[in-house]
């Protein structure tokens, strides 16, 4: 489903390159980094339904194991499960710190989402075992405690994830917890492909209008078409029709999209130190040693610039960024003013529902945008062409493929949510999940986790307006006391959260540009080595350089 070699090769063949002008240093810890990251690359597909919809069902039917996950489980219990293949089976057990703990499979059950923020499940599954790069996770219903359920989204969001959503056919039509999620995932780049369960509860025409009514709420509440067929475990192609839909899923696209632009960078880095070796060999040792110094320079004023531009952008992030995103979060909940209303007069949990559905999104959308704006003024005001002194044009495609890498998750955030918005009649590309960092992401999930936190207080405050108001006063509450008190709750934590990101981002940049002047300092000692040793195959050596930084092209996407 996930073909990695292409990628891996091209990743040898540029430390080949390297390596024959003996600077496979300058390219070899970026090398091992990507390598790693591809090696631990799997495409993760989320089993989505309201409870009674049959997720576990399913998942057990496809893993040939009857009773590997328990089934009709209570809201307060379910926890998200990746299920992935090996020999041994047992389970690990992660916290919030991101440590494991292993259990043995049959110690599931009694492990709590008070303790763990997901499982992941081992197991010797035929299936599994043909898809090595898929990861299916069995995640809380969409009825389920709101903070579980915020928990495990927060924790997809940016992993580039694909949708499978089952429905019941008992229900023959979409819940209120299915329309709200189908309309938040509008919002994410996301893909998904829905089942009608339990298909043999109903003859062949009532499944055939079951399915085609799903069909119409889905196009209503998602904004475009998605794949709808009828599923039983009972079917005899059961298998192979939900095999047929998740090789479906164009994973290939996305693992390309997610590595294409840090791999050029490297490319990028490789041909700077390339093009810097072959300049100097023209030069004598007294040029090649006040290059080196320059390199230094160039370093410091790097470091110092970074600094005062730094402190720059958090005057800005405090005047403008974060007053933005808390803008942005108190027009999307007055644009739902309505939902809100109606939420509230149906229970506590139907509010909080509504509101976190609302609020997921816009976290993770808002922040990014205003961020990648900032963000990009402040590469601007570093002037790096004249604060690197550099005249050498290879890199300084090295300094912009740097810089692309750390902006090219935000940018493709931002162009996902513009799309977002462009409901009617417009599909969403699924090539649009890139990134090559997801930095972002990273730090708005713990917002979206914590929203839960304050809203028992907010729903005191609205459950108090619902007992004293009628109806037709309610909304107007709703918009002028509920709303405004949710942004305030939240602003303590969008604040930290948004400098986390900033000040992440920045590291990032400081790294890649870093890394470059260490590729060209590096390229530059190797020259002076060799024009001390006066060797016979001088020029030689230096139309091979020239020749690798062709070859390395070659190489980019």
């Amino acid at each position: 489903m996930v073909n990695k070699t292409g990628y891996l090769q091209k990743l040898d063949g540029i430390l080949n390159i390297m390596r024959k002008c003996q600077l496979e240093d300058a390219v070899s810890n970026e090398i091992e980094k990507l390598r790693d990251a591809i090696d631990e690359y799997a495409f993760r597909i989320l089993i989505i339904g309201g409870f009674s919809a049959g997720k576990s069902a399913f998942l057990n039917t496809l893993l040939s194991r009857e009773t590997l996950l328990k089934e009709d489980q209570a809201p307060e219990t379910t926890i998200a499960t990746e299920l992935v293949h090996d020999e041994a089976e047992f389970i690990e057990a992660v916290n919030a710190k991101g440590e494991k703990t292993r259990f043995l499979i049959k110690e599931g059950d009694s492990l709590s989402p008070k303790d763990w923020r997901y499982l992941i499940y081992h197991v010797n599954s035929p299936f599994l075992k043909t898809h090595p790069n898929v990861i299916l996770v069995d995640m809380p219903g969409l009825d389920s405690n709101i903070s579980n359920h915020n928990m495990a989204i927060a924790q997809y969001i940016s992993k580039g994830s694909a949708y499978i959503l089952l429905v019941s056919c008992e229900d023959g039509t979409l819940k209120e917890s299915t329309r709200d999620f189908l309309w938040e995932v509008t919002q994410y780049p996301q893909s998904i492909t829905c089942f009608v369960s339990k298909s043999d509860l109903k003859v062949d025409r009532e499944t055939a209008e079951v399915a085609e009514t799903i069909r119409s709420e889905i196009a209503v509440a998602y904004g475009r078409s998605v794949p709808v067929c009828n599923i039983s475990v009972f079917d005899e192609d059961f298998i192979k029709k939900a095999q047929d839909v998740i090789e479906a899923f164009d994973a290939q696209t996305l693992f390309e999209e997610k590595y294409r632009t840090a791999i050029n960078a490297v490319i990028s880095t490789g041909q700077a130190a390339l093009s810097t070796a072959a300049d100097a060999m023209s030069l004598d040792l007294q040029t090649i040693n006040q290059n080196i110094s320059a390199c230094t320079k160039n370093r410091d004023n790097l470091k110092r610039k970074l600094v005062q531009e730094k402190a720059e952008l958090g005057r800005k992030y405090d005047r403008q960024v974060i007053p933005a995103v808390l803008e942005d979060i108190e027009n999307a909940l007055l644009g739902q003013t309505g939902r809100l209303t109606q939420a509230l007069t149906v229970s506590g949990e139907a509010f909080n529902a509504c509101v976190n559905s609302i609020l997921r999104p816009i976290l993770v959308n808002s922040a990014q945008q205003h961020i990648v704006s900032s963000f990009d003024e402040y590469i601007e005001h570093l002037d790096l062409n004249n604060l690197m002194g550099e005249d050498n044009e290879a890199v300084r495609q090295s300094i912009a493929d740097g810089l692309e890498l750390v902006r090219s998750y935000a940018h493709t955030v931002q162009e996902n949510a513009r799309k977002a918005g462009l409901r009617q009649g417009r599909g969403r590309s699924y090539e649009l999940i890139t990134g090559a960092i997801a930095i972002a992401t990273d730090f708005v999930s713990p917002i979206i986790e914590l929203a839960i936190v304050f809203l028992p207080l907010i729903f005191e405050v609205a459950a108090g307006i619902n007992q004293k108001s009628q109806y037709e006063d309610l909304e107007q509450k709703v918009r002028n006391v509920v709303i405004p008190e949710i942004v305030s709750k939240l602003q303590p934590q969008i604040t930290a959260a948004i400098q986390e990101m900033r000040d992440a981002m920045l590291e990032e940049l400081q790294a890649n540009l870093e890394e470059t002047i260490n590729a060209q300092e590096m390229a530059l000692q190797q020259a002076l080595e060799k024009r001390q040793q006066a060797t016979d195959d001088f020029n030689a050596m230096q139309d091979e350089c020239r020749q690798a930084i062709k070859r390395l092209e070659s190489l980019r996407e």
